[in-house]
């Protein structure tokens, strides 16, 4: 059994979309998953199944349709798979110093070269980031609402995508290891 946060896209958001978690905590339960729990009403859950990662996103996002009449990508990521992220933060300093400035975007696979070559790491100084695997580390300099990068550098991806602050990826991380610290 792997424990997993199911991360979904763009619920709960301005009005769009809207989810009330206990709502998905039920399409959850009935799709059978183990240990559900949800974090905060950003659409944020975590389970436990012997499914495989990609399988386990289709059927959820069949059962949000099926039991919440809802349309959305599910990226899902392993306990291994968060630990691993939080240990690879390019920005530690900002984890530390403002960590809800300092973003995750979560893709559904690792970016093709058409989108990485014409990116220049420096282009929307003072906020920066940096693509490892299929995360891209974004610290923006004066929160996120009033960045450039937080608009277009994610545009043409070619990939699903949803983003969190540090504060819920760490809270995720320790909610799929078992952690209730």
């Amino acid at each position: 059994m792997t424990r997993y946060a199911l991360l979904l896209r763009g619920v709960n958001v301005g009005g769009r979309r809207p989810l009330p978690m206990p709502q998905w905590r039920d399409a959850l339960t009935t799709l059978g998953l183990a240990g559900v729990q949800t974090y905060l009403q950003s659409g944020n859950a975590v389970v436990t199944t012997n499914e495989k990662a990609a399988t386990l996103a289709a059927r959820v996002e069949r059962g949000l349709v099926e039991h919440c009449g809802v349309t959305t990508g599910v990226i899902v990521r392993s306990a291994d798979e968060l630990a691993d992220v939080v240990a690879r933060n390019p920005f530690p300093e900002a984890a530390a110093e403002k960590p809800a400035w300092l973003h995750v975007a979560f893709l559904t696979t690792k970016p093709d070269a058409g989108w990485l070559n014409p990116l220049v790491e420096d282009a929307y100084l003072p906020d920066e980031f940096r693509v490892d695997g299929r995360e891209v580390f974004m610290r923006f300099a004066a929160g996120a609402g009033r960045s450039k990068m937080a608009t277009t550098l994610l545009r043409g991806l070619g990939a699903g995508v949803t983003a969190r602050n540090w504060n819920t990826v760490v809270a995720l991380a320790r909610l799929t290891s078992g952690s209730t610290d």
